[in-house]
């Protein structure tokens, strides 16, 4: 690997892809900004790949139970000390489109337990993003249009965008 350049890795849990979606687009943007991205899937009890320490460390992952999966939080408590470097973390939520209003999914406590977990391995908080992606519960409504989808996905793609431009800049972001 090219250590001459900024290196970042993404873990990634995700089940129906929008989380992978939304690391993908990060990894676009970093890697546009110069940045060497890894994208590293979080399997269930697997242990975090033995590597070396990456400059810029991201989490990102779909809220369950309105909180953060218990295998991410595993993996997290897994990683190598921070040692003050700096990590973000992205969960996605789910998003419907009401009366022509996009509204906000509740991701609740999922942010707040990664970012803490990182915290305590000693790693610098950069950011925390909530990224309303289109429902996928259908047990309680129906099934979104595709045009309600591709509006959603394309409010999500312009905000995680701004994000880690902001990042970039040096404004934190929560």
């Amino acid at each position: 690997m090219d250590r001459s350049r900024l290196f970042s890795r993404i873990h990634v849990f995700s089940g129906t892809g929008n989380s992978l979606r939304v690391a993908a687009w990060t990894g676009e943007v970093l890697q546009n900004a110069g940045i060497s991205v890894e994208i590293s899937p979080i399997a269930a009890d697997a242990p975090p790949p033995a590597s070396e320490p990456a400059d810029l460390t991201g989490v990102a992952m779909p809220t369950h139970g309105f909180t953060a999966p218990w295998n991410v939080l595993k993996h997290v408590w897994r990683l190598p000390s921070g040692q003050g470097r700096p990590a973000f973390c992205m969960v996605t939520r789910a998003s419907l489109v009401v009366g022509g209003w996009v509204t906000p999914g509740v991701s609740g406590t999922a942010l707040l337990a990664v970012a803490l977990t990182l915290r305590l391995k000693g790693y610098r908080i950069q950011g925390l993003l909530p990224v309303d992606m289109p429902s996928n519960w259908i047990a309680c409504h129906a099934g979104l249009r595709p045009d309600k989808v591709d509006d959603i996905i394309q409010r999500a793609e312009t905000k995680t965008a701004r994000f880690f431009h902001d990042m970039r800049a040096g404004r934190r972001r929560a």
